[in-house]
């Protein structure tokens, strides 16, 4: 599968306008930071591209389709996103927290709601948006609780997903 378009994909992953002191800031105040237009557009682009046209979304559930490694979703820029926010945001930020999972999901007209509450037990949740902003259905997104739920609610949620 081609992972460039012609001329390749820029230098940086990132976005070049992007205010990391600022983004950092956040972060270390409130452990969660959103980043509008993290991607430099060219690399938008190409995983735009990718997840509409690879053949890679093999599993089904609920309603959505989904593409993981196992089923060929090993996109090169996923990994050099990943470094990339890494070394924008400081090595200390993903101390013990290495890329360990990644996927892309697409939803069908069956399920518009998407995943339902969930919790991901990770150190470090990094969440991108391919959609264009033309496709842009009210009420996408993701909501992000401040709290941990307890252990009985988070079985219960992930149940479903």
């Amino acid at each position: 599968w081609p992972v460039a378009p012609a001329g390749g994909v820029s230098a940086s992953v990132l976005n070049p306008m992007l205010e990391w002191s600022r983004i950092l800031a956040e972060y270390q105040e409130k452990g969660i930071v959103v980043i509008e237009d993290l991607l430099a557009p060219p690399v938008l682009q190409e995983l735009q591209r990718y997840a509409r046209e690879a053949p890679i979304f093999h599993t089904m559930r609920n309603g959505f389709l989904g593409a993981f490694p196992a089923d060929g979703f090993t996109h090169p820029l996923v990994s050099l996103i990943a470094r990339a926010v890494e070394q924008s945001l400081g090595h200390a930020n993903f101390e013990d927290a290495p890329l360990g999972l990644f996927w892309l999901f697409k939803y069908t007209r069956s399920n518009p709601r998407g995943i339902g509450l969930h919790a991901d037990p990770a150190k470090v949740n990094l969440n991108l948006w391919l959609t264009p902003d033309d496709a842009h259905v009210s009420g996408g997104g993701l909501l992000v609780y401040s709290h941990i739920p307890d252990r009985g609610r988070v079985h219960e949620a992930n149940h479903e997903f």
